[in-house]
């Protein structure tokens, strides 16, 4: 009896070792345990050149044309003429045998006295006169009457339209501005209209002293540029 209780003993102790270790159960995979971030120094980006390529700044990047409204046609700029400063006529050619005078104006800019004739400009083609610009000198007279026009100045040119007018063929006038322009600063001193007679306009410029003088075409519309500068 005493052996059976025994066995039956260790057999009872091998059955509760057997249960705890299958309470335990197979390990599973192990985990790599989690890097934790530390504070240590961050590197800062310097403003240095790199190696590696940049983007060109704004300022110089070609941009795509704009598919917003057309901005017109660009206004040409003009090719000047050599100054003429020895006493000596010019002939500017003209584009029309007769061309409507609208408007006129006089300045001066940088030292350089401007006379800007304005025609009327027929089927969108510009419209310009031949000119005659040379240099003269007191009495002046009126065209076609003959009086005396007085011309304020130490120099003077004169300045001839033919077929260039301000009146048309039902001789209306389309140019209504001062047949006399004052109170100019040099080299300008004074403008005078001397006559508008069968289709050939005539101006005397005084002047403040000897000049230069060139012409040619604006860069837009049917305009006829006159510029003086001192010698």
């Amino acid at each position: 009896m005493r052996s059976i209780a025994g066995r039956t003993t260790s057999t009872a102790l091998l059955a509760a070792a057997l249960l705890a270790l299958a309470a335990c159960g197979t390990p599973g995979p192990s985990q790599s345990p989690t890097a934790t971030p530390t504070s240590g120094p961050t590197t800062t980006p310097t403003t240095g050149p790199s190696d590696g390529p940049t983007s060109l700044p704004s300022a110089t990047r070609t941009l795509p044309p704009s598919s917003g409204e057309p901005t017109g046609v660009p206004v040409e700029t003009p090719v000047l003429p050599d100054w003429t400063c020895d006493g000596s006529s010019i002939h500017p050619a003209g584009t029309a045998v007769r061309a409507q005078q609208t408007g006129m104006t006089v300045l001066t800019k940088d030292d350089v006295g401007e006379i800007a004739f304005t025609f009327e400009s027929i089927g969108g083609a510009r419209t310009l006169p031949e000119v005659e610009i040379r240099e003269s000198s007191p009495p002046f007279v009126q065209d076609a009457s003959g009086l005396p026009v007085s011309v304020d100045g130490a120099a003077w040119a004169t300045i001839v339209l033919r077929g260039g007018t301000g009146l048309d063929e039902n001789f209306e006038q389309t140019y209504t501005g001062p047949d006399r322009w004052t109170a100019l600063e040099a080299p300008l001193v004074e403008v005078v209209r001397l006559g508008d007679f069968e289709a050939i306009s005539t101006w005397a410029v005084g002047l403040s002293g000897p000049y230069c003088v060139r012409a040619y075409p604006g860069p837009e519309g049917s305009v006829l540029v006159v510029e003086f500068r001192a010698q």
